[in-house]
């Protein structure tokens, strides 16, 4: 999801993302919001689970919690969907 977001903030035109490069998961998921949801070019329930997916990743990396199989299958359910639709509203890609 990281990579297909940022993939679609590369090929937004000039002046449509953001000013400096991202170097961060926060800051992408930020820039992503602010650039594609916010300006109606990816559906919000898309940046919705680029939040929660990010959650269950922080949560993983950092606090050791063993993820329940439920919110494993789930993520990857939701990073399938994110990719496919970034790369349909992206045909570049």
């Amino acid at each position: 999801m990281f990579d297909a977001a940022r993939a679609a903030l590369m090929v937004l035109p000039e002046n449509a993302g953001p000013p400096t490069p991202i170097k961060t998961h926060r800051g992408l998921i930020t820039a992503f919001s602010q650039y594609l949801v916010a300006t109606g070019r990816i559906d919000p329930a898309f940046g919705r689970s680029l939040n929660q997916v990010e959650k269950l990743r922080l949560s993983s990396d950092y606090f050791g919690d063993v993820l329940a199989a439920g919110d494993g299958l789930w993520a990857v359910e939701q990073a399938h969907a994110f990719v496919n639709e970034v790369k349909a509203r992206f045909p570049a890609l």
